[in-house]
Formats: structure tokens, sequence, C-alpha cells
């Protein structure tokens, strides 16, 4: 509940990410790039960007098999991270 960064990058993790961040309602920024998941960014986590409680949301959507439709950063393994100018926060 109280955690606000959450950085998992660069730790050779694989497989699916478990859709576990309901409840973390103070998370501004989440690091999981570089690394290996597969699968669909955990719906818990999209949900908290479109709320705009999470401000910034990295992942290997740029190379890996992982589909991330609300990440604001898709990274590589080739250390290439490009912003998603349509997942861009903003305040309306």
């Amino acid at each position: 509940d109280e955690l606000r960064y959450l950085s998992l990058d660069g730790n050779n993790f694989s497989g699916s990410i478990p859709d576990v961040f309901t409840g973390l309602t103070n998370l501004e920024r989440v690091y999981l790039n570089f690394n290996e998941f597969n699968g669909v960014m955990p719906s818990s986590l999209c949900f908290l960007r479109e709320e705009g409680v999470l401000e910034d949301l990295w992942s290997d959507c740029g190379g890996y098999p992982i589909t991330c439709t609300c990440c604001t950063v898709c990274c590589d393994m080739v250390a290439e991270c490009d912003e998603m100018a349509s997942q861009q926060g903003g305040s309306d």
C-alpha cells in the first residue's frame, strides 16, 4: 500500500508478470525492463496508469514477447528504450 517505486529492471526475470498490483494505490513508477518477461502486462498496472496514479511504466515491449498497451516506455535488449507518445500521461 505504501510502495511508490518498484525497480526490477535488469534482473533476468522470466515468465509472466503476476496481476498483484491492485491495492498499490501509491505506486508512481514501475521499471520491469531488461528482463525476459512474456505475456500481457497485468490489468492492475494498466488500471493504475489509466487512473493517473502510475506515472511511469517501463517494460521490454520493444523486442520481447510482452504485450503492453499502457507502458510509457518500451525497451529492447540492445539497451534502447523509446517513450510511447500515445501512452504519455498528462493532465486534462
